[in-house]
């Protein structure tokens, strides 16, 4: 009981020790806390007010680019032909444009050049006289508020995405990020364009050749025909047989039924013979093949479609949330522990 007693009686002294030495330094520590304070609204007050511009978008609807998939769909019956899996198709699938769009528009280096050439941000550039002297790390900053972020939403199994732009002028914020939708959209499908007709011209070299192969093919059974034609007309030659004659017996690998003078005749076609002259159903069907793609070796140049759906229209660019009251309850926070830290530290000096 005595030992509880005396605990207590240590904890009160302790406490009432603490509460003696920040009393004594109280003036320090206001001191330190109007100091920070000041520097803090200070600062604050320097941060010029920010707007932004957004819009929310989601995948496209198969109507905004019937128009690609209608010609994509021209080239199925080559991959069916060839039993091939078409990657076309997966390319152009409403989630797969969205998230082609969404990539482009975060992708930095579109970003930069998009400012280097966009007449609205130079021209701010301008009529502000900013300091173009660092324009790498001008633009760099400007890029970093260009984004687009994925909304979470239980509401619809969609995917969704907010695009915007932060500026310090409202009227900005609203053009930049017009212009970038519109540039990254045209960047979008001439990405696209140029990996279809790459699918494509992949297509016309596989056709190519096949059909490079069955006139190889076809040469070499005829070279074939030749030869065997060569063999018999000797034969017949030397046995002075220059008429056809009936035999039973067709065991020879050498016909020899005929006369020399048909296989003279069959040599000199056969070696005359041009190569298309001889057309197979398969080589037939590769070269109705080929031509198609002669005609379609690339996608249709006034094909226009979207990557993404608006929403909604672009909101009126609204301003961000004013920052200084948070800067100023940190700047005392800060001042309130750095004042108390340096009491204590007086003390010990003591």
């Amino acid at each position: 009981m005595k030992q509880q007693n005396h605990d207590t009686t240590y904890k009160d002294f302790s406490l009432l020790s603490h509460f003696n030495i920040l009393w004594k330094g109280k003036f320090h520590i206001v001191s330190f806390v109007l100091t920070f304070t000041v520097v803090s609204w200070f600062f604050s007050g320097k941060q010029e007010p920010e707007w932004i511009a957004s819009i929310q978008v989601a995948a496209p609807d198969i109507e905004q680019y019937q128009e690609l998939v209608d010609n994509v769909e021209l080239y199925d019956f080559l991959y069916s032909s060839n039993n091939l899996n078409s990657p076309l198709k997966k390319g152009i699938e409403s989630e797969a444009l969205l998230k082609a769009f969404i990539e482009n528009f975060n992708l930095l280096d579109n970003k930069l050049e998009f400012l280097s050439e966009s007449v609205v941000f130079q021209d701010y550039l301008t009529h502000n006289n900013v300091d173009t002297s660092s324009q790498g790390e001008l633009d760099l900053e400007w890029a970093e508020k260009i984004t687009a972020n994925l909304i979470e939403s239980d509401l619809t199994s969609s995917t969704s995405y907010s695009l915007e732009v932060v500026s310090i002028e409202s009227n900005i914020s609203n053009l930049l990020l017009k212009d970038y939708i519109a540039y990254t959209q045209e960047a979008t499908a001439q990405e696209l364009t140029e990996e279809i007709n790459t699918e494509i011209n992949t297509l016309f070299k596989h056709e190519q050749s096949k059909y490079e192969y069955s006139k190889e093919l076809q040469r070499s059974l005829i070279d074939i025909e030749i030869n065997k034609a060569k063999v018999s007309y000797e034969i017949t030659k030397k046995a002075n047989v220059d008429l056809p004659y009936f035999s039973y017996s067709n065991d020879s690998i050498f016909n020899t039924n005929d006369g020399y003078k048909i296989y003279k005749a069959k040599i000199e076609s056969l070696t005359n013979l041009k190569q298309d002259e001889i057309i197979t159903p398969s080589m037939a069907e590769v070269v109705a093949r080929l031509s198609f793609l002669n005609q379609h070796n690339a996608l249709r140049e006034d094909i226009k479609f979207q990557s993404f759906y608006p929403l909604a229209q672009i909101d009126d660019t609204s301003q961000l949330k004013n920052q200084k009251a948070f800067f100023i309850i940190l700047g005392a926070l800060f001042g309130l522990l750095s004042g108390v830290s340096f009491v204590y530290f007086r003390n010990s000096l003591k």
